[in-house]
């Protein structure tokens, strides 16, 4: 009876590390890319993954590129934080967002960004980014080109010298 009832505990304490581990790996392991709308190949998931990677190392920022078909105007301003609180990312952490919302026919484009980006990042500079001719390529829907580009000048952005060229 020792025995069954210490690998019962066992098997409940060994259940509830495993639990705790992946409750916290889903939001250490927030994907860069998160393609809800079906834009991106895995190949251009792939090559985006990366140049989010190095980018978000070489300016110490999160980058996220998500696509969505039920993104609503009125929401943009609530929009990232609950996409932060629904994803268990902490709201502190230095972050950049592109949020690309293919609607019908209409393809409509938005950044968010927490942390430093917020201190360091001027409205013009947003403009400035938004209108890049690659990142602007988004509306004839050039997704991925258009996100890598939009990650690089972000980045960028987020250095105290920096110009778009």
């Amino acid at each position: 009876m020792r025995v069954t009832m210490r690998r019962l505990l066992l098997l409940i304490s060994v259940g509830a590390v495993l639990i705790t581990l992946f409750a916290v790996g889903v939001s250490a392991d927030t994907s860069s890319v998160v393609d809800s709308a079906g834009l991106f190949s895995a190949a251009e998931v792939a090559s985006i993954e990366e140049k989010a990677r190095t980018v978000g190392e070489k300016y110490g920022v999160k980058f996220y590129i998500i696509t969505t078909e039920d993104y609503v105007e009125s929401d943009k301003y609530d929009w990232g934080l609950r996409f932060i609180n629904s994803n268990g990312l902490n709201r502190n952490d230095d972050m950049i967002f592109l949020v690309i919302s293919c609607r019908n026919t209409e393809i409509h484009y938005y950044m968010y960004y927490y942390g430093i980006p917020s201190k360091r990042i001027s409205d013009d500079e947003v403009d400035d980014i938004l209108d890049d001719r690659t990142v602007a390529g988004i509306k004839a829907r050039s997704f991925a080109p258009a996100a890598e580009r939009f990650i690089e000048l972000s980045g960028k952005a987020t250095s105290a010298n920096w110009g778009i060229i």
